[in-house]
């Protein structure tokens, strides 16, 4: 389906199935095809969402069925200088964890013959949001053509985090507490700086509920793309049962004129909700805290070994302050073997796999190739047999483990 707009349009495709979006990608990179570079050596940026060791099913982390799809439909074009990457969390950056390495994104890259990199440790250049110096990386502006690859979830701060939010990736590790000086204007502010040429937006799983974190995967479906981050997010607000104008950002976007009065119509009354997302809970501590003077001490560096602290962590998370609790124990599979018990089951491995393997009787994933995305398992744990330490992996599985089912009905 295309939307046309004032000055651009939008792209969305319904896809699910890894053959479903290999195909919906390549359609929309024929619809956008004026847009890319004309010279094939240009280095391309693939901005995913890889905000913590959380992997795709949860709803949290782009897709990796749509990286590669987005990867093999420019190698097609001809374009073999891409770059894979973000900067994940702050909390991420505390534990010294390389959220690249926990969720597989250097083995599907080593598989789809690209780069990638870690967006907190890259040389960084200057910005200013609210008056304060903010370092982001400088592939900002060194990368001839940026693809913005965010995710759809609904999130406690922000209402919804989308192709705008997502560039918070490029802020280099703790620096990032910058942003939440004026969390939603420098939200606006930095999504009007840092410009990607194109967003192709992740619905495949989306998040509801209290993500971005925390929420409850959910099944979607679509793939969206445009080139205006403003418009996308009113459209990606719209087709999961918000009104545009309830994402702040959004609509600071629109009083500042850079959403049009005509084409947030337009959105209203001629997109349909695909399907309408729970919405976060209204918690008044988490207002508390995260929304007034509570804030810059909580990014202040004074403080933090305290928020470094296993017993602070826990407290934080049980109260809605913080979603996360990080592990230093590593993944480390000896042996990741599947057992072919159903064609059912079978099935729903091929269909979530992201490098379109053939699940069957002689399927034996230790010849095969595989980037331990942990997919499969995450949906079918009784179709393998691991030797090895699972680590944080089996951490967050059995965290989830009851929220991914929803993904099997």
């Amino acid at each position: 389906m295309k939307y046309e707009f004032e000055n651009s349009k939008i792209v969305m495709k319904k896809a699910f199935a890894v053959s479903e979006v290999l195909d919906s990608v390549e359609k929309i990179f024929n619809d956008f095809n004026d847009k890319l570079p004309n010279n094939k050596n240009s280095v391309i940026l693939l901005k995913a969402n890889f905000n913590n060791d959380l992997n795709s099913l949860t709803g949290n982390s782009t897709d990796f069925r749509v990286i590669v799809a987005v990867a093999k439909a420019l190698q097609k074009r001809g374009f073999n200088n891409i770059i894979l990457g973000d900067g994940s969390n702050c909390g991420t950056v505390h534990a010294k964890l390389d959220i690249l390495e926990r969720l597989g994104v250097k083995k599907l890259a080593e598989y789809l013959r690209i780069k990638t990199v870690d967006l907190n440790y890259t040389p960084g250049i200057s910005l200013y949001l609210s008056g304060k110096k903010a370092i982001v990386s400088e592939l900002v502006k060194k990368a001839d053509f940026i693809i913005n690859l965010p995710k759809i979830k609904t999130h406690v701060e922000a209402k919804m985090t989308l192709s705008s939010k997502n560039l918070m990736g490029f802020l280099q590790g703790i620096n990032k507490r910058v942003i939440h000086s004026n969390f939603i204007p420098n939200i606006y502010q930095l999504s009007s700086q840092i410009r990607p040429n194109l967003h192709i937006v992740d619905g495949l799983i989306a998040m509801e509920g209290d993500g971005p974190g925390d929420g409850l995967p959910v099944k979607m479906g679509v793939i969206v793309a445009g080139t205006d981050n403003f418009l996308v997010d009113a459209f990606c607000a719209r087709i999961s049962g918000f009104d545009p104008l309830d994402v702040p950002y959004v609509r600071l976007a629109f009083k500042k004129g850079r959403l049009s009065r005509a084409d947030l119509k337009n959105v209203r009354e001629n997109v349909d909700v695909v399907l309408k997302l729970q919405k976060p809970g209204e918690y008044v501590l988490t207002k508390l805290l995260l929304h007034n003077f509570f804030v810059l001490p909580r990014y202040w560096a004074v403080f933090d070994w305290i928020f470094n602290l296993k017993f602070v962590g826990t407290l934080l998370y049980k109260l809605n302050i913080r979603q996360d609790i990080y592990t230093d124990k590593i993944m480390n599979l000896k042996e990741f073997n599947y057992k072919f018990k159903s064609k059912e089951k079978a099935k729903v491995c091929e269909i979530y796999c992201p490098l379109g393997l053939k699940f069957n009787k002689d399927f034996n994933l230790k010849k095969s190739t595989c980037v331990e995305c942990m997919y499969c398992y995450t949906l079918c744990p009784e179709l393998f047999e691991v030797e090895g330490e699972m680590g944080f992996f089996k951490i967050n599985f059995n965290r989830y483990k009851n929220k991914v089912k929803r993904l099997l009905s």
